[in-house]
């Protein structure tokens, strides 16, 4: 069927009759600057909170590797590996909140701003038990206690896309 035999309503858009769309201007480039809602740019808690979640989620990944080779020797050695599954079970359960808190806060997610909170809380309690080991435990809880800090900030949730409310502690 040839083009010239085809009903009007058959023809592609393109190629009807009738009135044309009206054309629109393209916006200049000082107009798009002014359109353009720019997000704020990373405070130095943002910053902070920011590293400290990577540092844990690295350090967490390499607790676990160690942790489940500490397993292994202890299995090898004839020894009770179960203090050894529990700590690599938990390192493993770090590692799994740490990970895609750092990577989600980055990405400004609010919900990543929580589970570091809720990470670095139980992060205090676990330096507050290991305490009773030694002092190490006091690098530990400072820490976890500044990424706390951090994060639960005014300018943290500002970062994730959180309104700023009056009287708001910063």
């Amino acid at each position: 069927m040839c083009v010239n035999n085809m009903m009007a309503a058959e023809l592609p858009k393109q190629f009807r009759s009738g009135p044309l769309p009206p054309v629109r201007p393209y916006a200049s480039a000082m107009q798009i600057d002014e359109m353009s809602t720019e997000r704020p740019s990373a405070s130095p808690k943002v910053v902070i909170a920011m590293v400290l979640l990577w540092l844990l989620a690295a350090l967490s990944v390499f607790a676990t590797f160690f942790a489940w080779q500490d397993y292994g020797a202890r299995i090898e050695h004839n020894q009770n590996p179960d203090s050894a599954m529990l700590t690599a079970f938990s390192a493993m359960i770090v590692m799994a909140m740490a990970l895609p808190s750092a990577t989600g806060f980055q990405l400004r997610k609010n919900w990543a701003r929580v589970v570091g909170m809720v990470l670095s809380a139980l992060g205090c309690v676990g330096a507050l038990f290991s305490l009773a080991v030694g002092p190490a435990g006091l690098i530990a809880l400072a820490l976890y206690g500044v990424l706390y800090a951090m994060l639960i900030s005014a300018t943290a949730k500002e970062w994730c896309g959180r309104p700023r409310r009056r009287g708001a502690w910063d």
